[in-house]
C-alpha cells in the first residue's frame, strides 16, 4: 500500500472542514463489490472502524452531506483492504463515472469535450461542497484541456483518483482512450491542483 492509514491520519482527515455528497460513496461501494464482494465491503467497513468511525455504505443517501475527510479515509481503506498501487487507484477513479448516477445525468446532455469542459465547474459542485474547478484552457488545435482545482487539499489519494475520474468522463465523450497528468499539485507546493487531459 503507498499511502498509511491510522488512527491519526483518520483524525486529521476528519478536522478538515468542508463536505461532499453521499453519492460518491455509492462508486465507492460499487467497485468494492464490482472487485471482492460482500466480504470485501464488510472488510472495508470494519477497516474504518477500526479507527473510531463508522461508514455504512448501504446506509448512505445519495444527496445527505457527509464530512470531505470520510471520502478519503474511504478511498484509503479501500487501498489498504485491496493492497492497491498507484495505478490501481487511478483506475479506482476511472472506474467512478461508468457507475455514478450524477455522470450520467449529465453525460446525457454533452457531446463533446468542449462541453465537459465548460461544465466541469457544475459537475464539481454536484458533488464537493469543497474545493473550486475551474476549467482553464481548451485548445481544441492541439487536443489539450487544462483543469484548475483550487482550495482542495484533502489528501494526495485523491489527486491520484481525480486523475482516472476525469480522465474517464473524457473518454467517454470522445470514444478513445485520453492520456491525463497532474502537472501541479498543492501537496507539492503548487497553488493549486492542474489536470491535463491530452486526445
Amino acid at each position: 500500500m503507498i499511502f498509511e492509514l491510522d488512527k491519526k491520519t483518520a483524525d486529521d482527515l476528519m478536522s478538515i472542514d468542508g463536505e461532499m455528497k453521499g453519492v460518491v460513496f455509492k462508486t465507492d461501494e460499487k467497485f468494492i463489490l464490482n472487485k471482492g464482494g460482500e466480504e470485501k465491503l464488510k472488510e472495508v467497513e470494519e477497516e474504518i472502524k477500526n479507527l473510531g468511525y463508522s461508514l455504512k455504505y448501504r446506509e448512505i443517501g445519495n444527496f445527505k452531506f457527509y464530512p470531505i475527510g470520510m471520502r478519503a479515509i474511504s478511498l484509503l481503506a479501500i487501498a489498504k483492504v485491496f493492497d492497491l498501487n498507484e495505478e490501481q487507484i487511478k483506475e479506482m477513479g476511472s472506474f467512478a463515472p461508468k457507475t455514478s448516477l450524477v455522470i450520467k445525468f449529465f453525460m446525457q446532455h454533452f457531446f463533446s469535450v468542449k462541453e465537459v469542459f465548460d461544465k466541469a465547474s457544475n459537475i464539481w459542485e454536484k458533488h464537493y461542497m469543497i474545493g473550486k474547478m475551474k476549467p482553464k484552457e481548451f485548445d481544441e488545435k492541439n487536443k489539450i484541456v487544462n483543469l484548475q482545482l483550487e482550495e482542495f487539499n484533502v489528501h494526495p489519494i485523491l489527486c491520484i483518483y481525480l486523475s482516472g475520474y476525469f480522465s474517464k468522463i473524457c473518454e467517454i465523450t470522445i470514444n478513445k482512450p485520453v492520456k491525463i497528468e497532474e502537472i501541479k499539485c498543492s501537496f507539492k507546493g503548487d497553488p493549486y491542483h492542474e489536470y491535463q487531459i491530452k486526445w
